[in-house]
C-alpha cells in the first residue's frame, strides 16, 4: 500500500526575451518537495540552472518558424536554502513558456516511476494526445505537458487529457502568446490505480502542432502498519468512578464523645 502524493501548486511565465524565470515563492512549498518544470520554444532548446535534471524532451519543425514547437521538462527535488525563482536560459528571443507544478510525498529515493515518454502530433490537429506510459507502482501520479504551436493568448482548450484508465484528472495551468510565431503550454495531473499501460489520454481543442510529455510519479512507500484481526475477546472492563469536581469545601467537627456499652455484673440468688 502507498501513500498518495499531494499536489502543492502551480503557476506560468511567458516571455520575449532569451530567458524565462519562474518564481516558486507564489507557492508555499518545503524541502523534499518534487519541482517539475515544463519549457516550451519554437524549438529552441533552454538552459537549466544547476541541480535541475532534463526527463524529457521533444521538437518539431525548424526552430524559429511557424509549425515548429519544442518542450523540455526538468526536474528537482527541493533543498534547503533554493533560490524561490528559477530561471532557464539560452535560447533565441522569439517566445518561451513556462509552466511548473510542484508535488510532496514521492519516494524520497527514486521518484521516477519510470522513464518519461514524449509524442509529437503532426500535422496540426484538433486532438492533443498525451502519450502512453506504463507504470509500475500502484497509485502512481502523471504529470503531462503539451506544448502547441497556437498563436494565441489563450490556451485552446480547458479541460485535462483523459481517458478511461487514469483517475483524477485535473488541468493545472497554462499559458499562450502571440508573441513572436506564438505558441502555448499546458500542464495536468492524473494518477493510475493500478500499475500497468495508461494508454494514450486526450483532448479537443482549436487546431495545432503539438508536442507532448508524461512523468510518472512515484509515491513514498507506506510506513502505517495494518493488523488484521478475525475476533476478539474482551477479558476485563474497567468502569471508571465518575468524579464530580467540588469548588468549595467544609468540614465540620465536634467533641462529643460516645461512652462505650456497659454490661452489668450478673448475681445468683441460690433459694433454699
Amino acid at each position: 500500500m502507498a501513500n498518495n502524493i499531494g499536489y502543492r501548486g502551480a503557476l506560468n511565465n511567458v516571455s520575449t526575451s532569451t530567458s524565462i524565470t519562474l518564481t516558486l515563492s507564489s507557492i508555499t512549498y518545503y524541502a523534499g518537495d518534487l519541482v517539475l518544470i515544463g519549457i516550451s520554444s519554437p524549438g529552441y532548446a533552454p538552459t537549466a540552472p544547476v541541480g535541475w535534471t532534463l526527463e524529457a524532451s521533444v521538437s518539431t519543425g525548424t526552430p524559429g518558424a511557424a509549425g515548429c514547437v519544442g518542450l523540455w521538462v526538468y526536474s528537482r527535488r527541493v533543498q534547503s536554502g533554493d533560490s524561490t525563482s528559477v530561471t532557464f536560459t539560452g535560447m533565441t528571443a522569439n517566445y518561451i513558456v513556462g509552466a511548473a507544478v510542484i508535488l510532496f510525498g514521492e519516494d524520497p529515493t527514486t521518484f521516477l516511476d519510470v522513464a518519461a515518454v514524449t509524442a509529437t502530433t503532426t500535422p496540426a490537429s484538433t486532438t492533443f494526445t498525451q502519450p502512453s506510459i506504463t507504470t509500475v507502482t500502484n497509485d502512481a501520479w502523471l504529470v503531462g505537458f503539451i506544448g502547441t504551436d497556437i498563436d494565441s493568448n489563450t490556451f485552446p482548450y480547458t479541460t485535462p487529457p483523459v481517458n478511461g484508465t487514469l483517475v483524477d484528472e485535473t488541468r493545472r495551468t497554462s499559458a499562450s502568446t502571440t508573441n513572436g510565431v506564438g505558441g502555448g503550454i499546458e500542464a495536468s495531473t492524473s494518477r493510475m490505480v493500478t500499475a500497468g499501460a495508461t494508454g494514450a489520454a486526450t483532448v479537443t481543442g482549436t487546431s495545432s502542432i503539438s508536442v507532448s510529455a508524461v512523468v510518472a510519479i512515484r509515491p513514498q512507500a507506506d510506513t502505517t502498519s495494518f493488523v488484521y484481526q478475525a475476533t476478539g475477546r474482551v477479558v476485563a472492563k474497567y468502569d471508571p468512578t465518575l468524579r464530580n469536581y467540588q469548588s468549595t469545601l467544609r468540614v465540620v467537627r465536634t467533641k462529643a464523645e460516645n461512652a462505650a456499652p456497659t454490661q452489668f455484673q450478673p448475681q445468683i440468688v441460690i433459694c433454699m
